[in-house]
């Protein structure tokens, strides 16, 4: 009888060994993905705010935990964003006279593909974009008239200061290499000499 307990306390023995020997087998395959699922939300998790990360690597939506003061004192007031109901909005009205009006006209209709130039219009639609101009280049020529008084002297009118040179750009623009040639030999001929 006693040798009956003995062989099952050996065969649980060793089962017991097997079970264990397993575990820690299981054990270090899932260490191996944890650590690298650590390691990617670790770097998930970084954005510009709390890392060297510039602002165009954060992905959308990262940051919605992270709220402005002014926003976290609207919400507990119970305001909502955008403009106080009742108050007039301000936008860039519509001109009533445009300065160039383009019309968008039809060839052909989108379904069935027929001709349907001059046939009758159902409505309109109008959109308006205003842009800035493109700058233009403009010319002016500042003539110096010398006058003789009765006494034989000839006077020259003085140029404003800017306009000394034969050809000169604005100080926006910057000094045109031909006027800085220009104004280094004054004596000769060139652009804008009238003589």
């Amino acid at each position: 009888m006693e040798a009956e307990p003995t062989r099952l306390a050996i065969e649980l023995q060793v089962e017991n060994e097997t079970l264990r020997s397993e575990n820690a087998l299981l054990k270090s395959e899932v260490e191996i993905p944890t650590q690298r699922l650590a390691e990617i939300e670790k770097r998930l998790s970084k954005n510009s705010q709390n890392s060297q990360l510039p602002q165009s690597s954060d992905l959308f939506g990262r940051n919605s935990n992270t709220e402005s003061p002014n926003r976290k004192v609207r919400r507990a007031l119970g305001k909502k964003p955008g403009k106080e109901p009742g108050t007039h909005g301000k936008h860039l009205s519509q001109k009533v006279d445009p300065d160039e009006v383009v019309l968008q006209s039809p060839l052909d209709c989108s379904s069935c593909g027929s001709d349907i130039f001059g046939a009758s219009v159902q409505s309109i639609e109008t959109r308006q974009v205003f842009d800035t101009p493109k700058p233009t280049l403009t010319c002016i020529k500042h003539r110096s008239e010398r006058h003789r008084c009765w006494r034989g002297t000839t006077t020259a009118g003085v140029f404003p200061r800017s306009k000394r040179v034969g050809t000169l750009w604005t100080e926006d623009q910057g000094k045109c290499p031909v006027s800085a040639l220009w104004s280094a030999y004054p004596n000769e001929k060139g652009i804008g000499s009238d003589s």
